[in-house]
């Protein structure tokens, strides 16, 4: 069991940091919010109880966004007194967060060591201190915990603890682990892509809250299940950040096995321990990221969700090694592999020891759910009132002439958003044409140098690369697709503007 954070070491609070903090690194504070009553008898004073709170890719300084739910989870945990401090950190990727902006392995290795001044700083003030991390910046969490490891001269595991969420480095899951196969690293030279392999399981108290469904986080354990893929893909757009927001997000939050605190009905396989001080935990998903844009459409939008839903979650999990199956008319699904979670688990080319007739039979279940929800709702369709369409549609709105600068100047500017796709397309392009077939070669090489039998060697040797393309490739072309619409909503939005009053 782990220490709580609630039992932290006393003693009497150092000096203030030095005033080189503001300089580096000016820190954000955010007042403490308490929680639950906490009482700890001693005869001398508690520790200043700090909360070092990142932002996310995209997000060097944290917002008033992340603070809120900042403080959701770290109340939860039972770092509801701990006063929350913002820091800086660059959260760049290259080309998401632009074509100038910082590339992600050179981000991380910038903000790990921003991270490691600031909590050393408190630390060595006599501070206890719980380090927040989401996104980018759990990933550069987990890089500075190997660090911590590896220095020799690692705090005190009674004055610090971590709080990772959305995290690409989760062990069994995260994309920037999934694909980290030790005997091949991975690194995507043109985008600055490191894979790093999984968060480590360190001295330090540590909880990690990832998303169903999450690509980022939550990605496949078998790509060439392309449903699985693609929906992972979505959910990068629509469960990366709101999946992790929801008013219930954090009670439905289900213990892994793996973590130090599991106590559930799966069995740890042979020769594999729990973690020692880290809890993870999934979040489910009601909504599948793949049919979520059928949401969208107008009156038969819904009804086609509910028809084709229960069928292609389950086709979906698949690609997590999961068959879902019906309990008392309930389909209960897993879209997460349900191996540890503290295990590093990169990815595969089959699933192993599927029943087929259990697929077979959800799916025959399914495919009747599916129908049932269909008819149910085609016959409880609300075509709502059809005046404020009309309304929406001829009613006034401020127009004015733009004067000939404006009109220059947003066709500058859409020209400047234009072409400052193009660099960042070619370097995708780049890589795939040349890290990947690289990536491929050795990983065919790779397949023949153990101990299994030829067939196994054969499979893995054709099918391990075409999964490695199936899942990276999907990927690529999604995260360039959200760079483009991007630039053509600033277009718009700057044409919009142009003629507005």
């Amino acid at each position: 069991m782990r220490v709580s954070p609630t039992f932290r070491s006393l003693g009497v609070a150092a000096l203030a940091a030095s005033s080189a903090a503001a300089v580096i690194a000016p820190p954000v504070i955010a007042p403490a919010v308490a929680c639950s009553a906490r009482t700890v008898a001693a005869d001398v004073a508690l520790l200043d109880n700090v909360a070092l709170i990142m932002g996310g890719t995209g997000t060097p300084i944290p917002g008033m966004w992340d603070f809120t739910w900042a403080n959701t989870y770290l109340t939860h945990l039972g770092y509801g007194d701990y006063t929350m401090q913002g820091v800086f950190t660059p959260e760049g990727l290259y080309p998401g967060t632009g074509v100038k902006s910082l590339p992600l392995a050179t981000s991380v290795d910038q903000g790990a060591q921003m991270l490691d001044w600031t909590l050393r700083n408190r630390i060595a003030d006599g501070d206890n201190v719980v380090v927040y991390g989401v996104s980018q910046s759990a990933v550069l969490s987990s890089v500075e915990m190997s660090r911590l490891m590896e220095s020799g001269t690692a705090p005190d595991p009674d004055q610090l603890s971590f709080v990772l969420i959305a995290n690409e480095m989760f062990p069994n899951g995260g994309l920037l682990s999934r694909f980290a196969v030790p005997e091949v690293p991975l690194y995507i030279a043109p985008l600055g892509i490191e894979f790093y392999g999984g968060t480590p399981d360190t001295p330090y108290a540590t909880d990690i809250y990832i998303a169903e469904y999450d690509g980022f986080a939550d990605f496949p354990r078998y790509p060439l299940n392309l449903l699985s893929t693609l929906n992972a893909v979505l959910g990068i757009a629509f469960v990366h950040g709101p999946g992790y927001a929801q008013p219930d997000s954090i009670d439905s939050a289900q213990l892994l096995l793996g973590s130090t605190d599991y106590d559930g009905p799966l069995v740890l396989p042979d020769g594999v321990s729990a973690a020692l001080n880290t809890n993870y935990y999934m979040i489910p998903t009601e909504i599948l990221p793949l049919l979520q844009p059928l949401l969208g459409i107008p009156i038969l939008g819904e009804p086609l969700y509910d028809l084709l839903e229960p069928v292609t979650r389950i086709l979906v999990d698949l690609g997590y090694g999961n068959v879902d199956t019906y309990v008392d008319g309930v389909l209960t699904h897993g879209g997460w592999d349900q191996g540890p979670a503290n295990v590093l688990t990169t990815y595969g080319v089959f699933p192993e020891d599927i029943d087929v007739f259990a697929l077979l039979n959800s799916l025959a279940q399914g495919a009747q759910q599916g129908f049932n929800d269909f008819i149910y709702d085609l016959g409880h369709l609300s075509l709502g009132d059809p005046t404020d369409a009309l309304g929406a549609l001829f009613s006034p709105s401020d127009f004015a002439l733009p004067s000939f600068s404006e009109v220059v100047n947003t066709f500058s500017s859409a020209a400047s958003t234009l072409y400052s796709v193009l660099l960042p397309t070619a370097d995708v392009f780049n890589s795939l044409l040349t890290t990947m077939p690289a990536y491929n070669i050795s990983m065919f090489f790779n397949a023949f140098q153990g101990d299994d039998d030829l067939l196994t060697m054969l499979t893995n040797a054709i099918g391990l690369p075409l999964a490695a393309d199936f899942g990276m490739i999907p990927t690529a072309i999604g995260f360039e697709l959200l760079s483009v619409l991007g630039a053509v909503q600033s277009i718009t939005n700057d044409f919009a503007d142009l003629f507005s009053a």
